[in-house]
């Protein structure tokens, strides 16, 4: 019984568009965090994509859900989460605070 493993592509996806992000980030542009943590229904809307695509594409084959990499696309999501939270937090309030 041939399978494909669901959840691969929507991590790598989701890898590179967090690392796009912050690499714009980290090159001085403005990013709006709170914009950027109210996507997170993009990683269910790739994941339930990716499993739709596979289902049409090759009804034979037997789904396969790669656990691994949905938990690791969890785990980089809540830190992603997290970095984004406390370098907006850095920025806007730690000004405040020292002066």
């Amino acid at each position: 019984m041939n399978g494909r493993r669901v959840g691969t592509f929507s991590l790598g996806f989701i890898l590179l568009g967090f690392g796009i992000v912050f690499l714009l980030g980290s090159f001085g542009l403005k990013l709006d965090y709170l914009f950027i943590l109210s996507l997170w229904p993009i990683i269910l809307i790739f994941l339930g994509l990716e499993i739709l695509i596979f289902y049409f594409s090759n009804k034979q084959a037997q789904i396969r859900y790669d656990g691994g990499a949905i938990f690791l696309l969890i785990i980089t999501t809540i830190f992603t989460f997290l970095l984004a939270g406390a370098q907006f937090v850095l920025s806007n309030h730690l000004y405040n605070w020292i002066y």
